[in-house]
Parts: C-alpha cells; structure tokens; sequence
C-alpha cells in the first residue's frame, strides 16, 4: 500500500523524512522552513521549488547532498548548487553499495553526459530513507519498460 499522501501542514513534528509518506504542494514552493521541523533539513525545504501538485516522495541525507525524489524527478542538492535535476524516466542507473564498517555509497547515473552522475556517501541512520529512495525510482523505472 502506498504512503498516505499529507499536506505539508500535517507532517507530525519531529518526523524523520524516511517515515514521511507524500506531501503533495497546491502552491510553487513547497514550504517554508517554520512550517517543517529541523529534523527535515532546512536547508533544502527552504530553498526547494516544487511546481504545483508535485508530490514529495523521499528526503535522505547524503554526503554531499540532500536527495529528493518526488513523482516527476530526482534532485540531488549541495548546499546551494542543484548537482542534479531530473525526471525519473532520465536515469540510467542506479546503484546502491553497502559493506561493512563502511559508509553505503549511491551511485546515480544519468543518460545524458550533461547531467553528471551522483556519487554519494550514506551515513548509516539515513540508509533506510536511501533505499526508499531506491525501491521507488526502481519500480517507475520498471514500469517505463
């Protein structure tokens, strides 16, 4: 059963962005960051533009970026500079490596050269967000064949 989809008002304080569901935004901007708790990394939740009717899907954590995916694209934001942003159908690969004593690593590459692949460290509390991030673009991946 999907994620139950919430408004952006609704997201219960403290909520980790792994445990989220969907927000869907009627609005340009998603929210702003006192409408969200810290726990939901401000830095990207302020600077976010969704179009109007985006769904949120996943946030994770990642070492450099924070990764979004919502129901029309990945986006892989470091600090201020968007690394990537791009529709689901736009990815080639994706690949997620896990060893032990180890951080996990993401790996998402593109098919155009212009859009430059991920590479991305995932400390272990945010593995659990990542591979959502995985399980969903996966399965709209499958769904294009």
């Amino acid at each position: 059963m999907p994620a139950p989809i919430l408004p952006v008002e609704q997201i219960p304080a403290g909520s980790s962005p792994s445990l989220l569901g969907n927000i869907r935004t009627s609005a340009p901007v998603v929210a702003r960051s006192s409408q969200r708790p810290n726990e939901l990394h401000d830095d990207i939740i302020t600077t976010l533009h969704l179009q109007p009717g985006e769904e949120l899907h996943v946030l994770a954590r990642t070492i450099p970026a924070m990764l979004v995916v919502t129901d029309r694209r990945i986006i892989a934001k470091d600090g201020e500079r968007l690394a990537l942003d791009v529709a689901v159908e736009e990815i080639r690969r994706i690949q997620l490596d896990v060893e032990r004593g180890r951080p996990a690593t993401l790996v998402l590459v593109p098919h155009r050269p212009e859009n430059e692949p991920q590479v991305l460290a995932v400390p272990h509390e945010e593995l659990e967000a990542v591979t959502r991030v995985v399980n969903v673009i996966g399965e709209r991946l499958r769904l294009l064949d």
